[in-house]
């Protein structure tokens, strides 16, 4: 009897562990947050922000709130491309690489 109580926790630890769900895996993303702002340095709020993954096409955008400020998150890493277009005008700014 004594050696039932010892092996039973054990067993049902081994029995538990088996049955266990793995977790999930590191999830690797970033997000991308900015400001949009005219020549002078002013914000530009309400623009629309493009933002595509130069390597897979992929796009995303978001919207400038009254500061000027976006942010696009649950991006996957990698290089891109910003495009910011307000009353009618369009601006394409350098690829940055995601990290």
């Amino acid at each position: 009897m004594n050696i039932l109580r010892l092996l039973f926790p054990c067993v049902i630890t081994a029995v538990m562990g088996a049955l266990a769900v793995p977790g999930w895996s590191q999830v690797v993303n970033t997000a991308l947050p900015g400001t949009a702002t005219d020549a002078s340095g002013a914000a530009v709020p309400n623009a629309r922000v493009s933002i595509t993954q130069t390597q897979t096409g992929v796009a995303h955008t978001a919207q400038t709130n009254n500061s000027g400020n976006y942010s696009v998150p649950y991006l996957s890493l990698g290089p891109y491309a910003v495009a910011v277009e307000a009353n009618g005008s369009r601006i394409v700014l350098q690829s940055k690489k995601g990290s």
